[in-house]
């Protein structure tokens, strides 16, 4: 059975077609799809999909063999030098874009300087992408491409006609030169020539004649329903509206057009008991996924406490619940490793006898081992563990619950795992290991909920209309901030490919195809077209799509087709088009601010307890009420689990080098040298232990400022003491006594003796 082949710039995912929705015969095809197509025919496929952070790795090595070898220091040589990983990246897409335009990368006497320079480096990348243990993940698409054409010149798929749905000129060039090998073949390719769907007389006819260059000047909207713009203060609003408004009007069927990979509209449609779309989500924010670029922290020195507490206090990580409690606990109250407070905490936890062996495991493996000075290098080996580590977690959780992020973060750690060990040096700076991470860092979508019979159609891309909709609606209808990026060919790069008939992707292009592509949804609508345009989205402000511009430019006024949904008076004259949902209007009754109140059973008599502290004492006398809330009900303030903020941090750092300072049996000899001294001395230790934040990056001025601060203050009470006479003869000495007949039991911070 021959095959009925259509192509557009945006089939390589969801696709409406309600006329054939993937029936036999038929298939909506891509540039990717396209590629799939041919190899299947031609039995070729096979290769891993999404393999551009190893070809990366593997571009960044040939550029530094040829760095090495080249007789002139190549053009890219300061950049590489500064970045590494992003100049490999850069330049793999300048020779993908080459390949994909055919260019054999031949080298030829009259070359333009840099198209030389690329020549040459295609030769060390083609040994590495042919070499047996690495050579079928580094077969890039670009690649693929080239295979599935020398394939396609030889034989002929069966293939009846080939349906166009953007001009072929807007088309990319391995499409274009699949369908010059096509005609060759005598296999029809057609153009499917936009037409207006609307009627003549309609708002939304008058908007598609405009796009497409029937009609000219500003008309006096007719106001007929065809076409209305909502417009909502938040996204969310929108949504809430939205699937009330289509559970008023249960004979609507409109395909939705959702151009973000998120579920918020989802969400709402669910509530009003719609059935799920089964759209994806996808975000960076995931928790399961900030696992991978907070694990380095652990290896670099000085410890960054303010990651090390966003990895404790991750809902899912790779540490026992528990434990990371008492870890946070410990770095809320001093922000580092290791000190007094945290083997309070931490020690006591992992010696209960019921912990499984695992938690004790993963304490050692995050925090007993070596670390490496942020300015210097990390052996590979360590990060290799690290992340080994993580995909085999990821996996035993998602052996346990069945969560699908957990698949992606170990899919995500594997992929980092390949890229290290691909990597021929054996020590990392931190600078390099960031940039691994965030190349394989991203959002890969999920699907929370599974598509279910009578769901509503959609796509999330505006050219994924391969049949026109009688009712569309463009949720988010929102300015994206993409443009085209900047021609990365000089003039006479490109005069030299032309010659050749080579022609590479270039800026006017692209941005003709992206203004196409925005105006399908329009162009793709027979009777009503419903855009939805929040001030809001995701919590953030949003600008509107271009396409309210166009309709500035196409009306007189946007007012009569143009609903606020926060406004009573739009809604009630948006009901001209459909029922709306029932709404009650509360009356505003507001009531006094509320008083916090506790209710405590009066006890018949308050019991002593077995001693007091003069700190309670102190509480019992200008805090009653304070008191008897902490030392009778046990009502203590929770640990918000935050880093210490800097007031209380310098505080007690004082606190403590004055303690330590006046435990020195010989400190009153000292001199001020002698002082300054053991205070650095110190400090290299206490400020890990109890004051981490002090040694980030940036942070130099305030930790001179604050040691300065303290040497001074430490010799001049010295020298008070000296020149006093005093001797120290105790340091947070416990002291007791009684008050009104009641034990009292507390500690001196210092205590001075002088003669007797």
């Amino acid at each position: 059975m021959s095959l009925l082949l259509h192509i557009g710039l945006d089939f390589d995912n969801t696709v409406y077609a309600a006329a054939a929705p993937w029936q036999a015969g038929v298939w909506y095809a891509g540039p990717k799809r396209l590629l799939h197509w041919l190899e299947n025919q031609f039995g070729i496929g096979g290769y891993p999909e999404n393999t551009d952070y190893l070809r990366i790795e593997l571009y960044r090595q040939a550029l530094a063999q040829w760095l090495d070898t080249a007789p002139e220091t190549p053009f890219y040589a300061a950049s590489f030098g500064a970045d590494r990983f992003a100049t490999a990246a850069a330049l793999l897409g300048f020779r993908d874009t080459l390949l994909l335009a055919g260019w054999s990368f031949e080298a030829e006497p009259d070359m333009p300087e840099r198209l030389r320079v690329l020549a040459n480096i295609e030769a060390f990348f083609l040994q590495k992408i042919h070499h047996p243990e690495t050579g079928v993940a580094a077969i890039g698409f670009s690649d693929r491409c080239n295979m599935a054409l020398q394939e396609l010149s030889t034989r002929t798929p069966d293939l009846a006609k080939v349906l166009l749905h953007e001009p072929e000129a807007l088309q990319p060039p391995f499409v274009q030169r699949v369908l010059a090998v096509f005609r060759k073949k005598n296999i029809a390719v057609e153009t499917v020539e936009p037409t207006p769907l609307a009627g003549v007389e309609t708002d939304l006819g008058h908007v598609q004649r405009r796009l497409l260059g029937l009609s000219a000047g500003k008309k006096t909207a007719a106001n007929d329903g065809s076409l209305l713009v909502l417009r909502a203060r938040r996204d969310s609003d929108a949504a809430v509206f939205l699937a009330q408004w289509l559970a008023a009007n249960a004979d609507w069927r409109p395909v939705f057009l959702l151009p973000e990979l998120n579920r918020t509209l989802e969400q709402a449609l669910l509530l009003e008991r719609f059935p799920a779309l089964g759209g994806l989500s996808a975000s960076l924010a995931r928790p399961s996924l900030q696992v991978l670029k907070l694990s380095p922290v652990f290896l670099c020195e000085p410890v960054d406490v303010y990651k090390i507490m966003e990895f404790v206090t991750l809902p899912l990580k790779p540490l026992d619940d528990g434990l990371a409690l008492e870890i946070a606990r410990a770095l809320a109250q001093k922000p580092g490793l290791f000190s007094d407070t945290w083997y309070a905490a931490v020690l006591s936890y992992l010696e209960q006898a019921e912990l499984p062996a695992r938690v004790r495991e993963q304490y050692e493996f995050w925090f007993d081992r070596r670390r490496y000075r942020a300015e210097g290098t990390a052996p590979k080996r360590d990060v290799l563990d690290i992340y080994g580590f993580l995909r085999r977690w990821a996996f035993d959780v998602f052996e346990e619950n069945k969560n699908p992020s957990m698949l992606v973060l170990a899919e995500q750690a594997r992929r980092i795992y390949d890229l290290l060990e691909a990597l021929p040096e054996q020590r990392l700076s931190f600078l390099e290991l960031e940039r691994i991470v965030r190349t394989i860092y991203e959002p890969s979508p999920v699907q929370p909920t599974s598509p279910e019979t009578g769901r509503f159609d959609f796509v999330n891309h505006p050219g994924a209309f391969a049949d026109p909709a009688d009712l569309l609606i463009w949720w988010n209808c929102l300015f994206d901030g993409a443009v085209p990026a900047p021609d990365p060919w000089q003039k006479a790069e490109r005069h030299w490919l032309a010659q050749r008939n080579i022609f590479p992707d270039d800026p006017a292009t692209e941005g003709r195809r992206r203004l196409l592509l925005g105006q399908k949804p329009v162009l793709q609508t027979r009777e009503r077209l419903v855009v939805v345009v929040p001030a809001q989205a995701d919590g953030a402000e949003a600008l509107p799509s271009l396409f309210l511009s166009d309709l500035e430019t196409a009306f007189e006024s946007v007012h009569g087709f143009t609903f606020s949904i926060d406004k009573n008076a739009d809604r009630q004259a948006l009901s001209r088009w459909g029922a709306l949902p029932e709404q009650e209007w509360l009356e505003s009754r507001p009531r006094p601010r509320p008083r916090p109140q506790i209710l405590i059973p009066k006890p018949e008599r308050i019991e002593a307890g077995e001693y007091e502290t003069p700190t309670n004492l102190e509480s019992l006398f200008y805090y009653p009420h304070r008191w008897f809330f902490r030392q009778k009900l046990r009502l203590f303030p929770t640990s918000l689990l935050s880093v210490t903020r800097d007031q209380t941090l310098l505080g007690n750092l004082a606190h403590r080098f004055f303690e330590l300072l006046l435990q020195e049996k010989d400190c009153l000899s000292w001199d001020k040298t002698a002082v300054r001294h053991w205070i650095d001395e110190k400090a290299a230790t206490l400020l890990e232990r109890e004051g981490a934040t002090l040694l980030l990056y940036g942070r130099e001025p305030e930790r001179n400022q604050f040691l300065s601060r303290v040497k001074n203050a430490a010799w001049s009470l010295l020298s008070i003491l000296r020149t006093d006479g005093w001797q120290v003869a105790d340091t947070e000495l416990p002291l007791e006594g009684t008050f009104g007949g009641l034990p009292v039991q507390g500690k001196a911070d210092l205590v001075l003796r002088r003669g007797d």
